[in-house]
């Protein structure tokens, strides 16, 4: 925790209660086993489970009656603690109380982002759940998030991409691909991530403009951005982007390698025992027996072979860009 972080009597009484939950509850074979899905993210963590982090928040919520805004400020104080069950308390607490969050509530939201948060998890429910509400109560504009691309944090320049997706059938699409321009060839992958997703999010809803921003930015945008971008599109869409939208990337999209391969060994090598099996089968296959000629031969059409289902790793599920659907203020 930050040395010059100031913390009331009440806040460190909350804090020490909370504390002594995760101590308690502590369960090193649950860090094991989600330790995956935060493989690319800070992930320091007790252990607990869905239902003991619920417990963990009402206990929270109940006993201490705190304020919208002085929930804010303990949750600048869980996230300054870089455990992973306090960060995502801090946005749990702000989640319950939605529609009375204020200015002050985006200020620390922003600060969270700027020097605490580094979890991809809690980031993207930051930016589904959280973030939105600010433009959708006034709290903030476009202009405001628009400084969030320009900031030192990839987290806030993630947040601030993915927040847009609120607006998607809401305002044009000139404005909305006009804000993810000057992200297109981000330095860091997390955010060409969420860029390639926001981009393939407003294609469901503006296609013929997201994909001739595509086309003009085919060669300055980062070759992830154009992945994701793309990844709905037919195969003849696809490949107008260049070889970043059709090869093989991190979403295990299927390479579309189409060069003939080889299948095996050739005639010419087989052995003469096998040329004669294969020649006595097109003898038997271009036999035709004495049909009459009034009746009609019909032609066998071979069924198409169903297209085998394809197993999903584990790890893929987790990506980047598996984001929950925006809720407004329904609490679930």
């Amino acid at each position: 925790m930050k040395d010059n972080l100031e913390i009331s009597a009440l806040q460190q009484e909350i804090l020490d209660a909370c504390m002594k939950y995760l101590y308690e509850h502590e369960d090193p074979q649950v860090v094991i086993k989600n330790y995956p899905q935060h493989k690319d993210s800070i992930y320091d963590a007790f252990g607990l489970t869905d239902e003991e982090q619920r417990e963990m928040l009402m206990m929270v919520l109940d006993n201490y009656g705190l304020t919208v805004p002085e929930l804010a400020d303990f949750g600048t104080i869980c996230v300054a603690t870089h455990k992973y069950e306090l960060q995502l308390l801090a946005v749990q607490m702000l989640k319950k109380h939605r529609p009375r969050m204020d200015r002050h509530c985006y200020d620390q939201v922003k600060s969270w982002l700027d020097d605490g948060l580094e979890n991809v998890l809690i980031i993207d429910l930051l930016a589904t759940k959280i973030t939105p509400v600010f433009l959708e109560l006034g709290i903030a504009s476009v202009d405001d998030f628009k400084a969030w691309r320009e900031a030192e944090s990839k987290w806030t320049r993630r947040v601030g991409i993915l927040t847009m997706l609120y607006l998607k059938d809401k305002v044009s699409s000139d404005m909305l691909l006009e804000f993810a321009e000057p992200l297109l060839n981000d330095p860091e992958k997390i955010v060409q991530q969420a860029v390639g997703i926001y981009l393939m999010e407003l294609w469901g809803f503006y296609s013929e403009a997201v994909e001739e921003f595509l086309a003009n930015n085919k060669d300055k945008a980062a070759p992830l951005v154009i992945q994701h971008a793309t990844e709905k599109m037919n195969w003849e869409k696809r490949k107008r982007y260049g070889k970043s939208a059709v090869n093989r990337g991190q979403s295990g999209s299927r390479s579309y390698d189409r060069r003939n391969k080889s299948r095996g060994r050739t005639p010419k090598n087989r052995p003469q025992s096998q040329q004669r099996d294969s020649q006595q089968t097109r003898q038997q296959r271009n036999y035709k027996p004495n049909r009459s000629a009034s009746r009609p031969q019909q032609r066998f059409t071979p069924k198409p072979k169903p297209r085998p289902n394809m197993r999903v790793r584990e790890g893929d599920k987790a990506k980047y860009h598996t984001i929950p659907d925006w809720d407004s203020f329904d609490d679930k």
